[in-house]
């Protein structure tokens, strides 16, 4: 059969160049935890380069290449790891000696791909496992799925065990909770297939359909990830402050100091305050002071400026004086630096845009 390429396959090879971008920009992404953005990352990029080969596949031109195009047929047993230590990251974990067992599975699929694709198993008289249709090749995909779900019931229980008990707000647990399910999801796709197979349902149109429901899931985990790595950071934090200096006391003394100081000399109304310099004239750390704002008011250190940028802006707004005023103008008066990031940061706390506010 010639090779060709339709509509469906020119719509993966876009979502393919889409993942690969979406990986390079997770990967110099300078908010959030370094280590997580990696793992993530490698996550989107190894899903895409899965992509092309199910492109090269359908479309008949894995016909034309090298064998050793099908090598990303074995990244599926990195997802599960992968996504594991994404969340242990998160949670301020760094790679150990005892993760390298995670990757067995994977290691050993590899090689037996090797095998095949250099025709080693005649070479040395190694077995090969790649024959489709076989006992053997039934029982690995078997496994394949096993291992699958294993890892998403292993990470549920990390969650449970080690970053639920933790002083995180419902934002981050929603979150996290919804980048669970999106795995799941993913692996209830990717049964779905063999499901088709062994029972003889299997149509090219039902394949296209499970290819498109796991890039899905999988570009949705990374594009959450990007979104708002700040959400996630926090988690980061959270074990750090489980060995701060800062007590009970000293915190809730802290948290009324900042709230006195951000009411009567608003400091947000400075477009370009930072964390450090706020801390510096409280005279306080930024450790400390990014502590009491997450723990004790539920918030990062962006959503709280800006929720009181957002209050000014509403009075601003309510003076019959700033009727004609343009909105513009209200935006730079209550710290925000531009007018986009003013009517994202309006419509997330007030569900309306500042004209519609200003009209009711």
């Amino acid at each position: 059969m010639d090779a060709a390429v339709n509509s469906w396959t020119f719509i993966f090879l876009f979502a393919a160049a889409q993942g690969l971008f979406l990986a390079v920009l997770i990967l110099t992404l300078n908010k959030g935890v370094k280590l997580a953005n990696h793992v993530l990352a490698a996550i989107i990029l190894l899903f895409s380069l899965s992509l092309v080969y199910y492109v090269a596949f359908w479309t008949g031109y894995e016909n034309h290449l090298h064998p050793i195009i099908s090598l990303p047929l074995s990244f599926v047993w990195l997802f599960g790891p992968l996504l594991l230590f994404y969340f242990k990251a998160l949670n301020g974990s760094k790679p150990k000696q005892d993760w390298l067992w995670h990757f067995l599975p994977f290691g050993l699929a590899f090689f037996n791909r090797l095998v095949n694709i250099f025709d080693l198993q005649s070479l040395f008289g190694l077995p090969s496992f790649s024959a489709s249709g076989t006992m053997i090749y039934d029982l690995l995909i078997t496994l394949q799925l096993v291992h699958l779900f294993s890892y998403a019931v292993a990470i549920n229980t990390y969650q449970q065990k080690h970053i639920f008990p933790k002083n995180i707000s419902n934002t981050q647990r929603r979150w996290l909770r919804r980048i669970s399910l999106f795995y799941i999801g993913f692996c209830l796709s990717y049964s779905s297939y063999y499901l088709l197979v062994w029972s003889g349902m299997l149509k090219i149109e039902y394949d296209y359909i499970i290819s498109l429901v796991m890039s899905i899931f999988i570009y949705m985990t990374g594009y959450f990830g990007f979104k708002n790595p700040e959400i996630l950071q926090e988690i980061a934090h959270t074990v750090k402050y489980e060995k701060s200096s800062l007590g009970k006391s000293a915190s809730e003394t802290l948290v009324n100091k900042l709230l006195f100081y951000m009411d009567h000399y608003q400091p947000y109304t400075n477009s370009e305050l930072k964390l450090t310099e706020l801390a510096n004239q409280l005279d306080t750390s930024p450790h400390h002071l990014s502590q009491v704002i997450n723990q004790n008011l539920r918030q990062n250190f962006s959503d709280f400026i800006n929720n009181y940028r957002i209050r000014h802006a509403k009075i601003l707004l309510k003076q019959q004086d700033n009727s004609r005023e343009k909105i513009i103008n209200i935006a730079y008066d209550s710290g925000f630096n531009n007018k986009v990031s003013f009517n994202t940061a309006f419509k997330k706390f007030e569900g309306v845009s500042p004209s519609v506010f200003r009209k009711k």
